[in-house]
């Protein structure tokens, strides 16, 4: 397989995983209603990880998505949580930011190589 169709082929699968992550997120805002919730930030998570090995192809909104998110239930806090659902939260955050550092550094170390 060329170089080229398998690029394009790479990006014609991550527009699906975009469109179903979109779906996936919607139904989750409507489980979960606060942005803190766990099960809400795992999917997240997968998203972030979805952008890091999608990382020549994804696009700079799936990187904002995900980082908002991070920071918008970080500043949300505890809340309502009980102690143990803060922890996995709060590790939850930590990965996202985490995964979506890394791919910034690694697409800007590839983009500099190029």
């Amino acid at each position: 397989m060329s170089r080229c169709v398998r690029d394009e082929e790479r990006q014609l699968v991550w527009n699906k995983l975009k469109e179903i992550l979109y779906e996936l997120t919607l139904a989750a805002k409507k489980v979960w209603k606060d942005k803190n919730m766990p099960d809400r930030l795992s999917i997240y998570v997968t998203y972030a990880k979805l952008c890091k090995s999608y990382l020549d192809v994804a696009d700079e909104e799936s990187f904002k998505i995900c980082e908002t998110i991070a920071n918008e239930a970080k500043f949300l806090g505890k809340s309502t949580l009980d102690d143990e659902q803060w922890k996995e939260a709060n590790n939850s955050i930590e990965q996202i930011k985490k995964i979506i550092t890394n791919a910034k550094h690694e697409r800007e170390l590839i983009n500099d190589s190029s």
